[in-house]
């Protein structure tokens, strides 16, 4: 038989607590929207001509790559805003690089939340008739649509052109 103990905890210390994970937390959130809003994306500009008229030229905006974040700086990252260990999120990464192209080889479109959905669409050479058709000249091509939420984020954006 098992009796439940009752833990005793003081007004005062409750306080301290909830104060401490407030300031936690708002910190957290501070630190996410501050990258989101605050840091530009620097962008470059580059000439390009009209395909039509060759002549006719305009300049268009072009990312600039600042460098690629790897699995594991990636999930050192995802660690500070969660409870989850570096572990953690690394086995969480791992077991989804092995599914999701499993889920997407039985012809399901995976969804992950606000982030967006993954589906499989197939590319191949045409044939005159289906004994003709060869199965080896098809290309399997992952097609990421991103959530409204996701396309909402990215739509506060602000810029700033390099140098």
């Amino acid at each position: 038989m098992r009796t439940s103990r009752k833990i005793k905890i003081s007004l005062e210390n409750f306080f301290i607590w909830l104060l401490v994970n407030f300031f936690y937390t708002t910190a957290v959130i501070i630190r996410h929207f501050y990258f989101l809003y605050e840091t530009p994306m620097k962008f470059k500009l580059v000439e390009k001509a009209n395909p039509m008229d060759r002549t006719k030229k305009k300049r268009y905006a072009n990312a600039v790559n600042a460098g690629t974040m790897s699995q594991k700086e990636m999930a050192r990252l995802l660690e500070e805003k969660s409870s989850l260990t570096i572990g953690d999120i690394s086995n969480v990464i791992e077991n989804l690089i092995v599914e999701l192209p499993r889920q997407l080889m039985e012809g399901k479109s995976v969804k992950l939340g606000d982030f967006g959905s993954f589906r499989l669409s197939l590319s191949s050479e045409g044939a005159e008739d289906k004994k003709k058709f060869n199965t080896a000249k098809i290309e399997p091509k992952v097609i990421f649509t991103p959530s409204t939420e996701f396309k909402e984020k990215l739509q506060k954006i602000s810029y700033t052109q390099a140098e």
